[in-house]
């Protein structure tokens, strides 16, 4: 979640148009995956019980095509060109 979050501030401080990729590792036991606002935040399932792990960031995040599977991801973060309300875009993508 740090590493997208990190991701989502950079493409921001660069401006619309600005794209840059994440390579991330999920663990086991995702529940679900959701931004909302400026947080991005994943649901895990452990031995004691769900866990929330989230991070806030600088702008606000929409957040397309989450995967539940556990191991290696690759994401794109792309901060959109649509004014006034910039967004970063979040989507699953191949290396």
């Amino acid at each position: 979640v740090k590493a997208i979050a990190s991701a989502a501030n950079q493409v921001y401080a660069l401006g619309p148009g600005n794209i840059v990729f994440v390579e991330i590792e999920l663990p086991q036991g995702i529940i679900s995956g959701s931004t909302f606002g400026k947080t991005i935040q994943f649901k895990l399932s452990s031995i004691g019980g769900n866990s929330d792990v989230f991070e806030r960031t600088n702008t606000n995040l929409s957040l397309v095509n989450l995967p539940m599977l556990e191991g290696k991801h690759y994401f794109k973060i792309e901060m959109t060109n649509t004014p006034p309300d910039y967004n970063v875009l979040i989507t699953e993508t191949t290396p």
